[in-house]
């Protein structure tokens, strides 16, 4: 789909609108954030959506995903993002 994307980071949106809603200040959320070898990155977006909605990112690391945990299809790494209200 063409809108999926955006259909995608809309949706993402209004879930971490609630999760910030709830948390308390000074609260950590931590997301571990996959995407798709297959498809567009929208890594960059999404950190953007988590900072518009008000959380400030306290830590990212990128770390690799080892073989005997991959799932079809495969992702190499995974984003592990810190985030605090």
């Amino acid at each position: 789909r063409r809108d999926a994307e955006s259909s995608y980071i809309t949706e993402l949106q209004g879930a971490f609108e609630q999760t910030y809603r709830v948390l308390k200040p000074g609260g950590l959320a931590i997301v571990i954030f996959g995407e798709s070898p297959k498809r567009p990155e929208v890594h960059e977006k999404f950190v953007a959506v988590l900072e518009a909605v008000g959380f400030s990112l306290e830590l990212e690391k990128r770390r690799q995903i080892p073989l005997t945990r991959r799932q079809v299809p495969s992702l190499a790494n995974e984003t592990v993002l810190v985030l605090k209200k």
